[in-house]
């Protein structure tokens, strides 16, 4: 019933496409928008940066304010203290404003198929390359690991948190090393 609507389907690439070589470098599709949001992000949030005041007249000014807070109280639930929160604050927030970015400008019109280079799509969205989303998945947990072990003190009392109960008890052993699995897992699901 389709192939009498349509001629074919729609486009599907796997894998980022080259736009161009840069010293031996080669920029992806995907690299470039990701940069164009980095720019993005600069520019708005060297704007707000001045354009602070204690009392907000509202604006986006007050929605990047307004954002930041929920990160913050986000990240903080999940700390024993503020003070240790707020240590990890800056790239939790940054990771956030990166993708969010990331995810609203792929939703524009021109993204993909539109714009194309030689039948090559100019703009792909950072995070709908698999890539792209597990490299930024393996370095947040891999920062987190490090500051959970930093945290803990020594690599064998962060391990030590995954077994609740004597690791003795063969359920308590059982429990831990899923746990330690689930945790491992999470660079996947987070890509």
């Amino acid at each position: 019933m389709f192939s009498l609507l349509a001629d074919s389907g729609p486009a599907v690439h796997i894998a980022p496409a080259p736009i161009l070589q840069l010293g031996g470098l080669t920029i992806t599709n995907s690299i470039l928008y990701g940069w164009i949001c980095m720019v993005i992000l600069l520019v708005v949030f060297i704007w707000v940066a001045r354009k602070v005041t204690i009392h907000p007249k509202g604006g986006l000014v007050q929605v990047v304010e307004l954002m930041a807070e929920f990160m913050m109280g986000t990240v903080e639930s999940g700390f024993d203290n503020k003070k240790q929160a707020r240590k990890y604050m800056p790239y939790f927030v940054t990771l956030f404003f990166f993708l969010l970015v990331n995810n609203w400008l792929g939703l524009l019109p021109g993204v993909g198929e539109a714009v194309t280079i030689n039948g090559v799509p100019v703009f792909r969205a950072f995070t709908a390359d698999l890539n792209a989303t597990l490299a930024a998945a393996m370095i947040t947990m891999i920062y987190v690991y490090g500051a959970s072990i930093a945290a803990f003190g020594s690599p064998l009392k962060f391990l030590r948190h995954f077994f609740v109960g004597s690791p003795l008890n063969p359920l308590y052993l059982v429990i831990g090393v899923l746990e330690m699995i689930t945790n491992l897992m999470r660079v996947f699901s987070l890509a």
